[in-house]
């Protein structure tokens, strides 16, 4: 799915995908995006509820997170699953400059190995600013 400027759509992003975000957005190089998550929707892992900004937790070691310097099942983002293209959205995050084309990949922020821990997905407004 392609997003033209000044326009939104909305994906749907599983947090017990190691990569998820339904529809696939394609973007280019140089196109700017803006991002969004309700606060309303939630994350769960066992009896705990998360937002997309995610949570610091004591127990959840920061080494194990695919993106170590997010919060806890932060809402990330990254372009063709490349690790060196991971960034933090969390349940806003404006302005993010797409640096190499490709397909925009979602997820819960925690270790490769938890992918299929929690359940629930977030719904995240993508809109093009140019």
């Amino acid at each position: 799915m392609r997003i033209e400027p000044n326009e939104s759509k909305y994906v749907y992003v599983d947090s017990a995908t190691l990569y998820g975000g339904y529809p696939n957005v394609s973007v280019n190089t140089g196109e700017v995006y803006s991002f969004s998550v309700n606060p309303l929707c939630k994350w769960r892992r066992k009896f705990l509820k998360f937002t997309a900004g995610g949570t610091n937790f004591p127990f959840a070691k920061r080494s194990k997170r695919r993106v170590k310097s997010a919060p806890y099942f932060a809402l990330c983002g990254t372009i063709n699953k490349r690790d060196d293209q991971q960034f933090l959205i969390g349940l806003k995050l404006n302005r993010y400059e797409v640096t190499e084309g490709g397909q925009l990949n979602f997820f819960a922020n925690k270790a490769r190995r938890e992918v299929h821990i929690g359940s629930g997905y977030v719904i995240l407004e993508i809109e093009r600013i140019k």
